[in-house]
């Protein structure tokens, strides 16, 4: 079987739940090892930095992306229109 190797550049998106079952795999072969070895080293430091990554509202949240309100608390348009975007005025059906 062959594997693919991922750019270490690249930024991915991962699900709580594919996130949870690589903490497992990282547990169950980290548990392969005794405490002192490499791979034990190796493998509690990746647990650790999977543990704490940040999730994908987090990161919006840090870099300053307004999340979009509740319906009861503001329309779509008065959202869009609080972020700089107005919607078009002169809209025709066709």
């Amino acid at each position: 079987m062959i594997y693919k190797k991922y750019p270490s550049d690249v930024v991915y998106l991962a699900t709580g739940g594919q996130l949870n079952k690589i903490l497992w795999c990282v547990r169950q072969v980290k548990n392969m090892y005794n405490e002192h070895e490499d791979g034990y080293e190796i493998l509690t430091e990746l647990q650790e930095e999977l543990s704490n990554k940040p999730s994908y509202e987090e990161l919006l949240d840090l870099i300053g992306v307004p999340r979009a309100p509740d319906a009861e608390e503001a329309s779509w348009t008065q959202f869009l229109n609080e972020c700089g975007l107005k919607p078009p005025t002169d809209i025709k059906s066709k």
